[in-house]
């Protein structure tokens, strides 16, 4: 439309200029114009473009997106300084990855982990959303597998750096996943917990492509992190 907009007056001012140098560039002008405007035509028409295309404004599907699953990531674990996970028990996490997160830790890395308190009331309620925790005591009994996993990790100072692991208080919308977090080579993984669903869709964020969504995740582990309580083996 704004070719084809710009090309009528030019062909007006064309016939107004006269017999000049002046009127056959505007010619031209108008030529192109019109040409850059019925090639939108054809290529909207026959091929689907058009300018939001063009612009780099279309819509784009979710299924770009969004992963099945979060990717098996022992390969990556291998050359991690620093490993941050959130979820709701990490039952099978504290036993996929153990020898990843001490392997970590040996190398002087930094593994954070958090879980929701198995104490807390509130599963009872939450048992209701998960398709695969319909009882809020198997619930619990995960929570404590896992933290019985994590203390496993746990070595007195002088040693190494501990293991860190936080309970929450509350029941997180999401799982997350942060490698090397302040580093260029950074990736977060967000697992978004579905009602009752078979799996939870996963988002693969980079802070290179997708700078604001990968700081407001970060951010909101450190806010998740910076709420929940201490915890350490029991001596």
């Amino acid at each position: 439309m704004v070719t084809l907009a710009l090309a009528v007056p030019s062909y007006v001012w064309a016939v107004k200029a006269g017999d000049t140098a002046l009127r056959d560039f505007l010619i031209n002008i108008s030529a192109t114009f019109a040409g850059v405007g019925f090639l939108f035509f054809l290529l909207n028409r026959f091929f689907g473009l058009d300018s939001t295309t063009v612009l780099g404004t279309e819509e784009v599907s979710a299924t770009s997106f969004f992963k099945d699953d979060i990717a098996d990531l022992r390969g990556r674990f291998r050359k991690a300084k620093s490993i941050a996970i959130n979820g709701m028990t990490l039952s099978s996490t504290s036993t996929k990855y153990r020898k990843d997160f001490k392997d970590c830790l040996e190398r002087g890395g930094e593994v954070r982990i958090i879980v929701v308190d198995p104490n807390l009331p509130v599963l009872d309620v939450a048992a209701n959303r998960f398709s695969k925790h319909q009882d809020a005591s198997k619930i619990r009994r995960e929570c404590e597998q896992a933290l019985d996993n994590f203390g496993t990790l746990w070595e007195q100072e002088g040693k190494r750096k501990p293991i860190q692991v936080r309970l929450c208080n509350a029941v997180p919308p999401y799982g997350m996943w942060l490698i090397d977090a302040d580093s260029p080579n950074a990736e977060i993984w967000v697992e978004i917990y579905s009602f009752r669903g078979e799996f939870e869709p996963a988002l693969h964020l980079l802070p290179f492509r997708d700078g604001d969504w990968f700081n407001f995740f970060r951010e909101q582990f450190e806010i998740l992190w910076g709420s929940s309580c201490e915890w350490k083996p029991p001596q």
